[in-house]
C-alpha cells in the first residue's frame, strides 16, 4: 500500500519552475530520502504535502485520499507529522507542555494526552529534559523535542527535513538509530529529506533525487549514489534548492 503518491506535481514561483511533473510514491513501511543540491525544490515538495503551498497541477494522495490543496490542519489530522529545517520551539513552553500540545492533535483525553507525551519524551531521550524550558535547550536537543511533539501526534508519515543537520558524527548515528526504532517500532512510514548523504545512504530504502524541481533519479542508496547523473548534479557543472 502506499503512504504518499505524487501525481504529476508542478509549482511555479512567478518566472521560477520550483517543481516540474514530479512523480513519487512512498509505500508503508518504507524511510525514503528526498535528496538533491539546494535549489532542487524539496522544501517545496514538504510544503506541498502538508499543505502549506498548493501545486499549480497535479495531486496527492495520502493512504488513497486525495488530499490536494488541503489546510496543514488537516493533513496533520490525517496523520502526518513535519519537522522543520529550522526548528520552531515553543520557547516559553517546558519540553513537556511542547510535546503535550502535540498529544492533544488525536488526544483529547488529558491523563492519555499526558501518556502520549512522556512515551514520545522516552523514545526520544529528552524525558530527563521535560521541566526544562525550549529556550535553555542546544540545537540537538532542540531536533530531539520537536521530534518528540511530532510523535505524540501518533503520525503513520514523519517527515524529516534535514534533521541530522548541524549534528556531530556521533549524534547522526544516534539520530539514524531512533529513526530505524520509530519505523520500526511505531511502524511510521518516513520521508526524509537530508543534505548529510551518510545519514541517507545507512537509512534509507530508497532515495529519490531531485535537480531543478524535476526528478533524476530513484533508486536504492547504491544504486543512486553511482548514477552519472546525480554525481553530476551535485559535483558537475550545474549546481542547483
Amino acid at each position: 500500500m502506499d503512504a504518499l503518491v505524487l501525481e504529476g506535481i508542478s509549482k511555479n514561483f512567478g518566472a521560477l519552475a520550483a517543481l516540474t511533473n514530479v512523480n513519487m510514491r512512498v509505500q508503508v513501511g518504507e524511510v525514503v530520502g528526498l535528496i538533491g543540491p539546494n535549489g532542487a525544490g524539496k522544501t517545496t515538495l514538504f510544503n506541498i504535502v502538508t499543505g502549506f503551498t498548493k501545486p499549480d497541477r497535479g495531486r496527492v494522495k495520502l493512504f488513497g485520499e486525495d488530499v490536494t490543496g488541503l489546510q496543514p490542519h488537516q493533513i496533520a489530522a490525517r496523520g502526518v507529522a513535519r519537522t522543520f529545517q529550522i526548528v520552531k520551539p515553543f520557547f516559553g513552553m517546558t519540553v513537556y507542555e511542547t510535546v503535550l500540545v502535540g498529544a492533544y492533535l488525536r488526544e483529547k483525553d488529558e491523563d492519555n494526552a499526558r501518556q502520549r507525551a512522556e512515551v514520545a519524551m522516552k523514545l526520544t531521550g529528552v524525558y530527563h529534559l521535560r521541566n526544562r524550558y525550549a529556550r535553555e535547550l542546544n540545537t540537538p536537543q532542540l531536533k530531539l523535542v520537536e521530534l518528540a511533539r511530532s510523535l505524540a501526534t501518533q503520525p503513520k508519515l514523519l517527515m524529516l527535513d534535514e534533521i541530522v543537520a548541524g549534528l556531530t558524527p556521533a549524534e547522526v548515528d544516534a539520530m539514524t538509530a531512533l529513526v530505524k526504532r520509530i519505523r520500526d517500532e511505531m511502524g511510521v512510514t518516513v520521508l526524509l529529506v537530508e543534505h548529510v548523504m551518510r545519514f541517507v545512504m545507512n537509512i534509507s530504502d530508497r532515495v529519490v533525487v531531485l535537480n531543478y524541481g524535476e526528478v533524476i533519479a530513484e533508486g536504492s542508496p547504491s544504486e543512486v549514489s553511482s548514477n552519472l547523473k546525480v554525481i553530476e548534479a551535485y559535483l558537475g557543472g550545474k549546481s542547483g534548492s
